[in-house]
């Protein structure tokens, strides 16, 4: 499982079946460490993967959660150095997609993209079904829900004191 959320820093914005989550957020080798045991890092190939210099990386995270049960399953990073999104499925996998600036463009306009017309196919993929039927009946989310996770991914890096 990626690294949880850290709620004193993350902002949900409450999206019908959805409960969105932005939160500007640093990862380093210490919350990787503090986050999983030595043995499960080898295990799933985060100390393999790890850079030599040492991983110091930023960047806004949307979450993309269950308003009833606050389980994650689908989250875009957009961090500096190594901007992906996952497909999370509770309990038992993970799923991170490197994410490619010659196909897809900006990271930001992408992901809120991918929110407007494939987030229930997304949803899905992570094995949230039920979810995304209800995202559909609910009629997907609204233009004024997406201009608040637009507006409060705007503050969040502004906070951070990024451009």
């Amino acid at each position: 499982m990626p690294v949880a959320p850290i709620p004193e820093a993350t902002t949900y914005i409450p999206a019908r079946a959805l409960s969105i989550g932005v939160e500007y957020r640093l990862l380093t080798d210490d919350i990787i460490d503090a986050a999983f045991s030595r043995d499960l890092r080898e295990a799933s190939g985060i100390e393999a993967d790890r850079p030599q210099a040492g991983l110091d990386d930023r960047g806004v995270s949307i979450h993309v959660c269950d308003a009833e049960t606050g389980h994650e399953f689908v989250r875009f990073d957009n961090f500096g150095d190594d901007p992906h999104y996952h497909y999370i499925v509770p309990g038992s996998h993970n799923v991170v997609v490197p994410f490619d600036y010659v196909a897809h463009g900006d990271f930001l306009p992408w992901a809120f993209g991918r929110l407007r017309t494939q987030l229930p196919d997304m949803l899905r993929e992570a094995g949230a079904a039920d979810l995304a039927d209800r995202v559909v009946q609910s009629g997907g989310l609204s233009e004024e829900e997406l201009t608040q996770v637009s507006e409060e991914v705007s503050r969040a890096l502004k906070a951070a004191g990024v451009d």
